[in-house]
């Protein structure tokens, strides 16, 4: 699994309402599932609590929410929506990937996180996530995108709760233009990959 590492590392991952998502993901009934949301969106495409550029804190919503898919970036939509939907994942983050202009905030690469319910969830996840990753790489569709995956932690109060990423990853001798340029068609396989997997959690409606 080691070629597939993501290369960098986050030095803070903090979500203290995990715990809260992780319960509204699996209750339709739950009162911020039937919430409706004020959409903010940038000039650059991010989607988030202030419609600012930039990595921003942002509205997680649950696939029994009406507007789930809406609150999620267009780059990215499709992923997530494989990996909630399909697969029955609870995916905390996800990002389109951005590039700002001259003074704006750093680039940013393609990703959705998971927040696995349990151990089994996550290595049934990783499994998958390392096989299609392998598959895709191998192809080598793109020398400027590559399938990574980040094994971290998150941070909620007291407890430290396990979280897998999956990157649409830039590798360090490549161009950003050339990234972005190159994007699509690994993302479409990596899509497509996930479509055809088994099943990983509880598949949802």
């Amino acid at each position: 699994m080691k070629e597939l590492d993501y290369e960098e590392k986050r030095s803070v991952n903090r979500f203290d309402g995990a715990r809260a998502l992780m319960a509204e993901w699996d209750d339709p009934q739950a009162l911020r599932n039937r919430i409706k949301y004020p959409l903010r969106k940038s000039d650059y495409g991010n989607i988030n609590d202030t419609g600012g550029a930039g990595e921003l804190p942002a509205l997680i919503l649950t696939p029994t929410h009406p507007h789930f898919e809406r609150f999620v970036e267009e780059g990215v939509r499709d992923l997530v929506v494989v990996l909630a939907r399909r697969h029955g994942l609870i995916t905390y983050t996800s990002c389109e990937g951005h590039v700002y202009g001259e003074g704006g905030p750093p680039p940013s690469e393609r990703h959705v996180g998971i927040l696995p319910r349990s151990q089994a969830e996550h290595d049934a996840a990783e499994r998958t996530f390392v096989a299609v990753g392998r598959e895709l790489n191998a192809r080598a569709l793109t020398p400027h995108v590559r399938i990574a995956l980040l094994r971290h932690t998150l941070e909620v109060h007291e407890e430290v709760l396990p979280a897998l990423d999956l990157y649409l990853a830039k590798p360090k001798s490549s161009e950003w233009s050339d990234y972005f340029a190159s994007l699509g068609a690994m993302y479409e396989a990596a899509v497509e990959g996930l479509k055809a997997a088994e099943l990983i959690g509880k598949r949802t409606s």
